[in-house]
């Protein structure tokens, strides 16, 4: 009798050798559905404890029953999460290659990405975006917890330069505006007077005159939020808004489009050195 297909899983070989060396009472155990209300199943708290060799022991018998290996427990986390939360990074590698979902989100709507960057886990993210496959990462990377924001903003919020820069790799998307204000991670940063991570978003393309629900953007707010950074942060944008939209006009002008276009891209440029006269002064 076949148990399982290798084609699906590269533990296939020893997966047969777990599931034939393990007596009754053991399996028992590791397909136990109520381990304990809060913690979870078995592979919880084997997880919880970061005793590697159990989690790989479990994992190869819950996959070749094909079992659910992203049950939740009492508070809605999965074996994934609570590796990310305890900082276990190996272990979060190993739950990916057995097919856990990043995307799966726990009681506050947060996913893998979402708690790795809470807990500073910089490890953590960095195995569960080299681990994903590409549709889920692309999903995961951009999604929203139940307070509204995507990984990007929470980097931003908690300060993580590093963090950004790696999930702008991974492809989240730098003008994504959260749900409950329309503020992009941007908008965030000079709210929070955080020169170092405005300098990192305006170099990596994000457009400071992208609008909240309220219809402000990250250039008023530069202007407006009391700052003692207020006139740096402002001469970054602005210098930055100026080659974004100067680099726009030469793509214009290579492709040979009329003036019409030609001048509401330079719009944008007359702004820029409008705006930086009045935040200047």
């Amino acid at each position: 009798m076949k148990i399982y297909s290798p084609d699906r899983n590269p533990f296939a070989d020893k997966t047969r050798v777990a599931i034939i060396g393990l007596s009754l009472s053991m399996k028992s155990i590791l397909y136990e559905k109520e381990a304990n209300a809060e913690i979870g199943v078995p592979l919880h708290l084997s997880v919880k404890e970061g005793n590697e060799v159990k989690v790989k022991r479990q994992c190869l018998v819950l996959s070749a029953l094909k079992n659910n290996i992203d049950t939740k427990n009492f508070f809605e986390e999965t074996a994934l999460h609570i590796a990310v939360k305890e900082d276990f990074s190996k272990i979060v590698d190993l739950l990916l290659k057995f097919g856990s979902n990043p995307n799966i989100q726990d009681a506050d709507g947060n996913n893998a990405l979402h708690l790795a960057i809470l807990n500073d886990s910089f490890d953590c993210l960095m195995e569960i975006i080299s681990g994903t496959k590409t549709n889920w990462l692309e999903n995961s990377v951009n999604q929203f917890n139940f307070e509204g924001f995507a990984p990007i903003h929470l980097a931003v919020k908690m300060g993580h330069i590093e963090t950004i820069t790696a999930l702008l790799g991974a492809g989240a998307y730098i003008n994504l505006k959260d749900v409950k204000s329309g503020r992009t991670p941007l908008f965030h940063a000079v709210e929070m007077d955080h020169t170092e991570m405005v300098s990192t978003l305006v170099k990596a393309g994000a457009d400071s005159l992208e609008p909240n629900f309220a219809g402000q953007s990250a250039f008023q707010a530069a202007k407006e939020v009391p700052s003692k950074n207020k006139q740096m942060i402002s001469h970054m944008i602005t210098i930055e808004g100026i080659k974004q939209a100067e680099s726009k006009n030469k793509v214009i002008k290579k492709q040979g489009q009329g003036m019409s276009n030609l001048q509401a891209t330079c719009g944008p440029i007359h702004h820029y050195v409008q705006s930086a006269d009045l935040l200047m002064n």
